[in-house]
């Protein structure tokens, strides 16, 4: 209540609080039967809606004592702005971040302070140390709460969580509480439709929290679908409703199942979504590490989100270091059927031109660099459309037509203002045949004028790259290397 009081709660409400919680009394049901009254001396009631609430603003003081002491800092992220992860909070579960020994007396002392304050007590025998890097041998407690040994697991969050995330099952236990629960409910010999309210409200609401932050393998993604079916089905191997009926919806004629696979990939992809929504939050930061490790293993610079990679034989594994579930989210990405704008120039604005699934050659390939046209790449910042191209000042008019300039979703620029507008400039590297960035974006304009006659010269190497309403040539690399145009 003090720490309530400091943050200003009406005086009013504060005196209903404490009223509530003075002088509770309360029976116990035994065998049936209710026990004598007793005194309930321990605040809050199992159950009350009110204390959650309660607890996590009283919870506030401790987190002010981690933010305010000067020899707290915790961890280093991979921030670019290098920022410090201390602590993450969740109704009574706390974690918190210990980057250097002095940090542990530290961590102590608040301990202490927050315990003689509040009247709460951490509870060793609930908690967990561990140690992770350089430091997972360690044995260190930290205010009597033991370590968790190297290959053991602990459940944090509904999950089990240890140093070795490749090697822990987070699956067995959910698939057999699915088994019993399906196995309960079929006693009850429910229709078509209470079979599919039940999937819909209770079983499959067993899956979607954790699937949302850890991935399902395939093994296990099919073993969810073999007991959903086999409860569906009553136990045999066919039944008159195919699954494609079952999860249409009501309106098309059929059940309103969810559809298992779609959901999952949802919930994964959702974390791409909110990571490029512009949210500020810590944990996009370890996102975007992440995706950089992604990146690097799949040696391109393009937004995995239009990569043309094989997706589908994409795996994470102790070798590649890559970690699971940006893989999984990825993978989804790429199989529920996400498009590309191509007919509207801000659609294509920021596109990459290099490693991009809706920008192919003649051949319908996408468009590779070699590993010297990389380097330039990564000074061109993957090579979005808009370094080349520009809004037409008119809206366009009729079908895209290659011949007619009107019709054109995009207008491209010629050199000298593309060297105006980025400012850049890659000198011709020594010794090899590849291009300074100014012959480069030269050869691409003179590739698209759309009067031949203004070309400075035939390109010597070139690639058409086509969307369904853009066609051009792209010259990257040019053997022999060309001297500086005029």
């Amino acid at each position: 209540m003090a720490v309530l009081e400091v943050m200003n709660f009406p005086a009013n409400l504060l005196r209903i609080m404490k009223t509530t919680m003075t002088n509770q009394k309360g029976k116990v049901i035994v065998n049936g039967d209710l026990t004598v009254t007793i005194d309930i001396n321990n605040g809050g009631k199992q159950g009350d809606p009110l204390f959650p609430f309660i607890y996590i603003a009283a919870m506030e003081g401790f987190y002010a004592l981690l933010d305010t002491n000067p020899n707290f800092k915790g961890i280093r992220t991979p921030s670019p702005e290098r920022a410090y992860f201390k602590y993450q909070g969740y109704a009574d579960d706390t974690a918190l971040a210990v980057g250097n020994d002095s940090e542990i007396s530290v961590l102590e002392t608040i301990f202490k302070t927050f315990e003689d304050a509040s009247g709460n007590s951490i509870k060793p025998t609930k908690s967990f140390t561990i140690w992770v890097g350089s430091w997972a041998q360690r044995t260190t407690q930290i205010y009597g709460i033991p370590h968790l040994p190297v290959g053991s697991i602990e459940r944090y969050l509904g999950l089990m969580i240890g140093h070795d995330v490749y090697n822990i099952d987070p699956w067995s236990s959910t698939l057999k509480k699915i088994k019993d629960s399906a196995c309960y409910w079929s006693k009850f010999h429910l229709s078509i439709f209470g079979r599919t309210l039940l999937l819909n409200s209770s079983l499959f609401s067993q899956i979607w929290y954790k699937a949302s932050l850890t991935e399902v393998s395939p093994h296990n993604e099919k073993e969810l679908l073999r007991l959903v079916n086999l409860y569906f089905r009553k136990g045999k191997r066919n039944n008159t409703v195919s699954l494609a009926t079952r999860t249409l919806p009501h309106a098309c004629g059929g059940l309103g199942q969810i559809d298992f696979h779609m959901q999952l990939k949802l919930l994964r992809l959702k974390w791409i979504i909110r990571a490029n929504s512009g949210e500020d939050s810590l944990w996009i930061h370890y996102w975007d590490e992440n995706v950089r490790c992604l990146n690097i293993f799949l040696n391109s610079e393009t937004d995995p989100r239009v990569g043309a990679h094989n997706w589908k034989t994409l795996k994470a594994t102790k070798t590649n270091k890559l970690f699971p579930y940006t893989v999984a989210a990825y993978k989804a990405w790429h199989t529920v059927g996400i498009a590309c704008d191509t007919d509207d120039y801000y659609g294509l604005l920021n596109q990459p031109l290099l490693d991009n699934k809706f920008i192919l050659d003649q051949i319908n390939k996408p468009i590779r660099p070699t590993s010297g046209v990389s380097n330039i790449i990564k000074h061109l910042d993957m090579a979005p459309i808009s370094l080349f191209f520009t809004e037409p000042d008119e809206p366009p008019r009729g079908e895209f037509n290659i011949d007619d300039p009107q019709s054109w979703r995009m207008i491209p620029l010629e050199p000298n203002q593309l060297n105006n507008i980025t400012g850049l400039s890659i000198p011709t590297l020594p010794g090899s045949n590849f291009l300074s960035l100014s012959q480069i974006i030269l050869l691409i304009w003179s590739a698209v004028a759309p009067n031949p006659s203004t070309r400075d010269g035939p390109p010597v190497s070139c690639k058409s790259i086509t969307t369904p309403h853009l066609t051009l040539e792209m010259c990257i690399l040019l053997y022999p290397p060309l001297s500086p145009s005029p």
